[in-house]
């Protein structure tokens, strides 16, 4: 496991890894591909719906939000990680600005800062109302699906594959859901519940255009996605899906 988390960890390769643990490459190999299979079935039981625990965070902040949303179950977003792929394959995996290429992981935590669905892999340029209309509506994705009567509101190491660049994103929101579950110190936990956190301030790219990671969507590209995320968000709710 020390080994796991220092290649994740530091994004080192396995070469560099042995000096430190004095262990040799196939082993250092060996050892990273044992856990990450290990983590793999441990995501499938810790990254998974819960019920909402009212005792759990006091914060002001917690209470500010769920008081504006209330009855709301937990919040959607799609986010970009880097992620190395063969050359043939770049193509769909850029796309959105400066070269670089990405998977898109899409994610849904309750309010409980707790994931409970990820979905990592799906290329770089993919927007992100395309991903969750896929795995929404794939019966083997396992999304979760809120009852009717709640509301949804809507960098790895290049030396590995592709596949195992996707589990180690899972492996991270399994480890995420650890910590939070079990109540296991976190400085970047412990700030956010006393509301001194600080994040970056995102501007907007205006009304009539968006820029989205360095590309710009004019009016009619724009209109089409916010009515796509509509009707996605109404057949997520609709009686006849459950």
């Amino acid at each position: 496991m020390a080994i796991f988390l220092h290649v994740i960890g530091h994004n080192e390769h396995f070469r560099a890894v042995k000096g430190r643990f004095h262990h040799p490459t196939q082993m250092i190999h060996q050892c990273f591909h044992e856990v990450l299979t290990t983590m793999m079935c441990f995501a499938k039981e810790i990254i998974v719906p819960t019920t909402p625990n009212p005792t759990r965070h006091n914060s002001e902040r917690h209470r500010r939000l769920k008081n504006i949303f209330s009855g709301a179950i937990g919040a959607l977003d799609g986010t970009l990680v880097p992620v190395v792929v063969p050359i043939d394959q770049q193509t769909r995996y850029r796309g959105r600005g400066k070269g670089e290429c990405f998977q898109n992981v899409i994610g849904i935590c309750d309010s409980d800062m707790i994931f409970t669905f990820v979905w990592a892999g799906w290329e770089g340029i993919a927007h992100d109302s395309r991903v969750l209309n896929e795995v929404a509506f794939n019966s083997t994705s396992g999304f979760p699906f809120p009852p009717p009567s709640e509301i949804l509101n809507l960098k790895t190491n290049g030396s590995l594959s592709f596949t195992v660049q996707r589990d180690i994103v899972i492996a991270c929101v399994a480890f995420h859901n650890f910590i939070r579950k079990y109540n296991i110190e976190d400085e970047l936990f412990r700030n956010f519940e006393e509301d001194t956190m600080v994040t970056p301030d995102v501007q907007g790219g205006g009304i009539d255009r968006e820029n989205i990671q360095g590309i710009e969507w004019g009016p009619e590209a724009v209109e089409y996605m916010r009515a796509l995320r509509d009707h996605i968000a109404n057949r997520l709710l609709s009686p006849t899906l459950h």
